[in-house]
């Protein structure tokens, strides 16, 4: 093994090794919650914009005359119908495509 100093060294060494690492892993985690927590957010924006700007195309459709109160026309229903299917696929499509990170267990 050695002469005891240089063992208490080598264990002096390894200790600080310790530290590091674990305070390497938290930078690590704190971080990728961080990314997490942006990706998150970034997913809310573009949601309510997307929200936003359907309800800009849906007030312009209802301004120039498409839709209103006329007494459940046939087509414009239809259209609203498809409009609305079409908002909640892409709402599903953005949810799916954002995947949070995870940190592996060490090994």
């Amino acid at each position: 093994v050695g002469r005891l100093p240089d063992v208490d060294s080598a264990m002096d060494e390894i200790a600080l090794l310790l530290q590091h690492t674990e305070s390497y892993e938290r930078f690590v985690r704190h971080a990728v919650d961080e990314v997490n927590k942006a990706r998150v957010l970034r997913r809310e924006q573009k949601l309510e914009e997307l929200r936003k700007r359907r309800a800009a195309e849906e007030r312009k459709h209802i301004e120039r005359g498409g839709g209103g109160a006329g007494g459940g026309n046939g087509p414009d229903e239809e259209e609203r119908a498809r409009r609305d299917e079409e908002r909640r696929r892409e709402e599903e499509e953005e949810l799916a495509h954002t995947k949070a990170l995870e940190v592996l267990p060490a090994h």
